[in-house]
């Protein structure tokens, strides 16, 4: 009986991911479970409940039940007590409805984040388990998001960042529904364990709860068909935390059998940026240790909001009379450039396969009109097609102008690949030219003790270019963070943190040798 309902279920899925825009499925986080990852999670919660428990299940975020149907698989219905979910689509919900109308399940049809949480103890949920929408904090209105925060410190005396995403509300609003012990387990982006904002969701997991265990899906097959995210189920049980216990961290593979695996005390956890993705990837250290923000400003290129509109070729540029007075020269993608270094002509644009200049004014309309006709037309062009409406346009004045930045001499490409060839690594570009560059890139400018330290030596960003490149990928690839496909992303304050032990002596050492052999000339 289940398998033909689950055939149904499936066949149901299928149809919604095909009928519903990819746009609107993004808005409102719609990724469901694949059955092979729903049945992974529940046998593991076979193996954490124990066989007199009677399971009283919630589902905040139903879809058409896949987390459900694999509870069924996993457990006998006598076993089940009840089993809530909640589903803020109405179509999916009566849909879902429609093939679990024989099955005890209550689907309601409400937006979870907006529901009281039972007062009653007999109400409340012995096992959560959950893949929450994936909506990226710039899809949620602020209203929205200030509603949420609030909500979620109402639950558990944490406020999130504003920058959290829509799963991290669903975790902490589902606090109060929470029996005392109650396991949870929540299939959620990996970004939870790397970014700045997913710092208080680490905080309540570590000081609220008990958590015992995170597994990281293997990031090379997307486990969340149609986003592009490394998946990580997070397990923990509703209980304070014992004072010296461990979390168990486990990656690739299933829950029963991973690929690899290791544990870390919680206390530790506390005190680290973010938490590790492979084995022995962090280490605590009890001394205060360099970093390259003790050598480097690090900025991230401009973000222009229409890179097509604002970014053109340079023989464009001069077809359309657009005057270099308001232009500059920019780098093309990371990808188009196939030398870690940068040479320049006497103009200082890059020598590259095609010059790009960003378009930039800080005139007003009616001075453009008036006074640069040619500048207007093209501008106008991007009235007609509403780029001065965009989220980042509209918050300038004018639109058109751009985000000041200093042409720097150093630069990384902010993502790379996993497993990739010498051009997909993470690499440090020496810049010779007066090319800024868009938000691709990170841009590294030698602080004022470096610069000073190398002020014999003509060329000092080079050496400072070839340390570092010494910087093993290891390192890189850690204090990034991990996305689906094997895709790597490394932010300004990552790379900040990016330990330089030794940075500053193999300056020196590299700098004597360069003059030992000019010397030696």
């Amino acid at each position: 009986m289940l398998d033909a309902t689950e055939a149904m279920r499936v066949e149901l899925q299928r149809n919604l991911d095909a009928e519903t825009p990819r746009s609107e499925r993004t808005r409102l986080g719609q990724f469901s479970t694949p059955p092979r990852i729903a049945r992974d999670l529940m046998k593991y919660v076979s193996e954490c409940i124990s066989p007199r428990v009677k399971i009283r299940f919630l589902d905040p975020a139903f879809g058409t039940g896949s987390l459900y149907s694999a509870l069924l698989w996993a457990f006998k219905e006598p076993k089940i007590d009840c089993a809530v979910g909640y589903e803020v689509d109405l179509s999916i919900q009566e849909k879902s409805k429609g093939i679990w109308k024989n099955s005890p399940v209550i689907i309601y049809h409400k937006d979870f984040t907006s529901i009281q949480a039972p007062s009653e103890l007999r109400e409340k949920a012995n096992l959560i388990v959950c893949n929450p929408p994936y909506v990226r904090h710039q899809k949620m209105l602020l209203d929205e998001k200030i509603r949420l925060q609030e909500a979620a410190f109402e639950s558990t005396g944490i406020r999130l960042n504003l920058r959290t995403g829509l799963y991290g509300h669903f975790m902490l609003l589902a606090h109060s529904w929470m029996a005392k012990n109650a396991l949870a387990g929540w299939l959620v982006p990996g970004e939870l364990m790397d970014t700045d904002y997913g710092r208080k969701i680490r905080e309540y997991l570590l000081t609220s709860v008990h958590l015992f265990r995170i597994h990281r899906y293997d990031s090379f097959s997307r486990q969340i068909k149609g986003a592009i995210v490394s998946s990580i189920a997070v397990w923990f049980r509703n209980r304070r935390p014992s004072k010296n216990h461990r979390v168990s961290f486990t990656r690739g593979g299933t829950l029963a059998n991973p690929k690899q695996s290791w544990s870390t005390p919680a206390s530790e956890l506390l005190a680290l940026h973010k938490w590790p993705r492979f084995k022995h990837s962090v280490r605590i250290s009890r001394r205060p240790t360099k970093t390259l923000s003790d050598y480097f400003i690090i900025k991230r290129g401009i973000a222009t909001g229409a890179n097509s509109f604002f970014i053109l070729p340079f023989e464009k540029a001069s077809k359309l009379g657009i005057s270099m007075k308001f232009a500059m020269h920019i780098l093309p993608k990371p990808s188009e450039i196939q030398e870690d270094t940068i040479l320049t002509d006497k103009a200082g644009a890059p020598i590259v396969n095609q010059k790009m200049i960003l378009v930039t004014c800080n005139l007003l309309e009616q001075t453009v009109r008036n006074e640069h006709p040619k500048l207007w037309e093209y501008l106008r062009i991007g009235i007609e097609n509403r780029i001065d409406q965009r989220y980042l346009c509209s918050g300038r004045t004018p639109w058109y102008s751009q985000e000041t930045r200093d042409p720097a001499p150093l630069l990384i490409p902010c993502l790379a690949a996993k497993n990739g060839g010498s051009r997909r690594k993470f690499r440090f570009i020496l810049n010779h030219s007066k090319a800024i560059a868009t938000n691709s890139y990170l841009m590294l400018y030698p602080k004022e003790s470096l610069v000073s330290m190398l002020d014999s030596i003509d060329d000092f960003t080079k050496v400072l270019w070839e340390v570092l490149n010494s910087i093993p990928q290891s390192v890189l690839r850690n204090a990034g963070r991990e996305y689906g496909g094997g895709l790597l992303k490394i932010e300004p304050k990552e790379l900040a943190r990016v330990p330089a032990k030794g940075f500053a002596r193999k300056v020196r050492v590299l700098s004597r040798t360069i003059m030992a052999e000019k010397g030696a000339r």
